[in-house]
């Protein structure tokens, strides 16, 4: 029960960002949000707890949707600008769709979606969920970046 209140703050952090970004479809969605949920949690690796577990599932889901909400911004910003622009030429062009794109390839070059895994990791170091939790989440996920790049990038 401690692994799923755990893995909350990633599940929630994923989950809200792709929900927002949108171009997914739910079922990817919900696939990634528990695979990063997990994985953030079995990291963790937190110790069993009993008391004010619904209180610690509460934060975790705030800080998580916090920030989903937070790397989001910047491509929602992008696509209401492209609506900006069908609006202003009186037609439903493909600004609108092309800007959210745009956006997506831009997050997805600078390395936006490692940022948001390294913020997740980072959120258990700087707000664990316990203070005796030990923050070797970070370092395992810091190893892995650069498995991910080599995975999203091949060849290099």
């Amino acid at each position: 029960m401690t692994l799923l209140v755990f893995a909350l703050r990633g599940a929630a952090a994923v989950l809200v960002l792709t929900t927002l970004a949108g171009g997914l479809p739910r079922l990817v969605q919900l696939g990634l949000a528990v695979v990063i949920g997990v994985w953030s949690a079995l990291l963790v690796g937190p110790p069993a707890v009993t008391d004010g577990l619904m209180w610690i599932a509460a934060r975790e889901l705030v800080i998580g949707a916090t920030l989903g909400l937070v790397a989001v911004i910047p491509l929602l910003a992008a696509a209401m600008a492209g609506r900006l622009v069908d609006l202003v030429g009186h037609a439903r062009g493909p600004y609108a769709g092309l800007f959210g794109v745009l956006a997506a390839a831009v997050f997805v070059g600078i390395d936006g979606h490692v940022t948001v895994v390294a913020a997740i990791a980072d959120s258990h170091r700087a707000a664990p969920a316990l203070l005796a939790i030990q923050p070797r989440a970070v370092d395992a996920i810091a190893g892995l970046i650069g498995a991910a790049v080599t995975l999203a990038i091949p060849g290099w």
